[in-house]
C-alpha cells in the first residue's frame, strides 16, 4: 500500500493493517491489498481536489478583497489630490490678496 504504510489508514495503525492483511487468503492477499490501495488513492485524489477547490475559493475571495482595497485606496488618493489642489489655489489667492494689500499700503 503506497499511501497507508507510513501513516495511519483511516485511524488504523500500521500493526492493525498488517494484522488485517495477514488474515486474508494468501492467494488473494495481493489483489485485495491492491484494490484497497486503489480505493485509498482515489479517496486521496478526491480530498486533494476538494482542497484545491477550497484554495481556489479562498484565492477568489482574496482577489475580491484586494480589488475593493485598491478601489478604496484610489478614492482616498483622489480626495487627497483634490485637497492639495484646493490648498494650492487657496494659498495662491491669499498670496495675491496679501500682495495687493501690500501694494495698496505702499501707495498710501
Amino acid at each position: 500500500m503506497s499511501v497507508g504504510l507510513s501513516v495511519s489508514l483511516y485511524g488504523m495503525k500500521m500493526d492493525d493493517v498488517t494484522n488485517a492483511a495477514d488474515g486474508l487468503d494468501p492467494k488473494n492477499r495481493v489483489a485485495t491489498v491492491r484494490l484497497i490501495d486503489l480505493k485509498v488513492e482515489d479517496d486521496m485524489e478526491k480530498v486533494l481536489n476538494k482542497i484545491q477547490h477550497e484554495f481556489g475559493l479562498i484565492k477568489a475571495d482574496l482577489a475580491h478583497i484586494d480589488a475593493k482595497f485598491e478601489s478604496k485606496f484610489e478614492h482616498v488618493e483622489s480626495r487627497i489630490s483634490t485637497g492639495y489642489i484646493v490648498l494650492g489655489i487657496a494659498c495662491t489667492v491669499i498670496t495675491i490678496l496679501l500682495a495687493a494689500l501690500g501694494i495698496m499700503i505702499a501707495l498710501k
